[in-house]
């Protein structure tokens, strides 16, 4: 397997540098007044296909527009993708290249479908990417024997590790990183985002799966607040699977039912 992913890798960067190569040659020919330095090789590669596409030179404003969505796409993945460590964002990425995959199918402007299939092709290329990541942190961090089926897969164990504090899942087998108390606190401070908890930080999905198994460990101690965002924190997560969301909230609301027969008990034996 291992072998397979280095043969492909080879190939994919090959083949980017005979692609780098000809649009470089094209760009100079093209455009010898212009510093092909002051660009990036996916900016040129960018003007080239908007050259071709329009069959025609480029004029001052059209390569400035080109340059400027650019980058732009290359900002904003920057921005959304790498805010967190480079993993843990498979279910994100397949879900923006679905949005653009949309969008291309919808636009009738050939200028804006042409910028759209470039964005599709780098979140391509930034998913093979992220691919060849999560097998050599998995190899890294566990065992360069360990397999993986999927990119997920790795992505959860890496996801596990980090959550845990150990690559040693013995360790922690059963046992909650969190008291009730500190789950408790987290939970009615999140308003359902993990992203608004302070105390401790869970960055992504991934981590936020085992964060719900412990909370679920403790859900009879949970306030009512802190389940109803538990139930905000399931529904929104990108990994589990929605089997797991209806069974773990139907889970979470049948506490909540008995929680207010309780409280119902207690208060009408303080009423007499």
């Amino acid at each position: 397997m291992l072998s397979k992913i280095s043969s492909e890798r080879d190939m994919l960067t090959k083949a980017n540098e005979i692609l780098d190569k000809q649009a470089e040659r094209f760009f100079k020919k093209s455009y010898p007044s212009l510093n092909i330095d002051k660009f990036s090789n996916h900016e040129v590669r960018a003007m080239v296909n908007e050259t071709i596409f329009r069959k025609q030179l480029l004029n001052k404003d059209q390569l400035a527009e080109v340059i400027y969505n650019e980058r732009v796409v290359e900002k904003e993945e920057s921005k959304k993708i790498f805010k967190e460590k480079p993993f843990q964002t498979s279910r994100y990425l397949d879900s923006k290249i679905k949005q653009v995959e949309d969008s291309i199918t919808k636009e009738n402007n050939p200028e804006r479908k042409e910028i759209l299939s470039i964005k599709k092709e780098k979140l391509i290329g930034i998913k093979q990417g992220l691919i060849e990541y999560v097998q050599s942190e998995v190899e890294r961090k566990f065992d360069k024997n360990v397999s993986i089926d999927s990119v997920i897969e790795g992505e959860m164990l890496l996801a596990k590790a980090d959550y845990y504090k150990t690559t040693d899942f013995s360790k922690v087998e059963g046992v909650a990183r969190f008291s009730s108390e500190e789950i408790n606190s987290m939970l009615e401070q999140s308003k359902g985002f993990l992203t608004n908890i302070q105390t401790v930080k869970i960055p992504n999905d991934c981590q936020g799966v085992f964060f719900v198994q412990d909370s679920m460990k403790h859900i009879d101690e949970l306030s009512p607040l802190a389940k109803q965002n538990l139930k905000k924190v399931v529904n929104r997560n990108a990994y589990l699977p929605d089997s797991d969301k209806i069974e773990l909230s139907k889970e979470i609301e049948n506490t909540n039912k008995d929680q207010s027969k309780n409280w119902i008990r207690t208060y009408q034996k303080k009423m007499k």
